[in-house]
């Protein structure tokens, strides 16, 4: 990692060590488990609420349902293998091809790729990579701040728990994009944030995810991982 200047430190604490053990907690999930919760997406025009059951199986079995009153079905994404799928009904929306492909078409239609999502669901922003810098807030967390040309990086780390509680981007001086992390807990060999907050100050939209409970499973069924299209109705050609 490159080097980088302190600006200020805290008592008998290391800032690159706890930066280290933050990014490490970080493990791939070789038993399978599942999730639920709630999305919430809140706009200057809309808010709305709604389910989601999340299933993984190692690091390229992935899926998450997304579902609204009633259990009705909305959307539904997944990698598996090298491949990956995303189905949104209302819409008559079936595709499938590489993950590059189709994280590219969800990131035009919702603003994220499904990659992205998953990886900021378990606890990981984006990661920056060169020169930066740190300091200290008044809760004596750490800030590491990577600047690159207009733009800044920073992340906010509890130097307790060695856990990342916010991300934030700004652009010329002005917040771009933000996401905050709460209610970390250990689960399998690592930990995972219950509460998730994204935000872009952009567009004044915002994204709420409350997970309610996790649970270790079996292996899943390979019709799990497969796409479900939609039902021909009787008498189509």
């Amino acid at each position: 990692m490159a080097g980088c200047a302190h600006v200020k430190r805290a008592e008998k604490q290391d800032p690159e060590d706890i930066w280290n053990r933050a990014w490490s907690s970080f493990k791939t999930e070789d038993q399978p488990f599942s999730a639920q919760g709630k999305i919430t997406y809140d706009s200057p025009k809309l808010t709305q609420s709604l389910n989601f059951v999340w299933r993984q199986e190692g690091s390229r079995h992935i899926r998450i349902d997304i579902s609204g009153f009633f259990g009705i079905g909305l959307a539904s994404a997944c990698i598996s293998g090298e491949t990956a799928w995303l189905n949104v009904p209302l819409k008559s929306l079936y595709i499938n091809g590489t993950i590059s492909g189709v994280d590219s078409m969800a990131e035009k239609a919702a603003g994220i790729g499904i990659e992205r999502l998953l990886e900021v669901m378990q606890g990981r922003p984006p990661l920056e990579t060169g020169q930066y810098s740190i300091a200290q807030d008044a809760d004596k967390f750490f800030l590491f701040i990577f600047t690159k040309r207009d733009t800044n990086i920073t992340y906010r780390l509890d130097q307790q728990n060695a856990r990342i509680v916010d991300y934030k981007r700004d652009i010329a001086g002005k917040p771009e994009y933000s996401i905050s992390y709460g209610d970390w807990r250990p689960f399998n060999n690592s930990f995972r944030p219950h509460a998730v907050e994204v935000f872009s100050y952009r567009d004044q939209t915002g994204l709420r995810i409350k997970f309610s409970s996790m649970a270790a499973e079996q292996a899943f069924t390979n019709d799990v991982w497969e796409q479900p299209m939609p039902r021909r109705v009787s008498g189509d050609e």
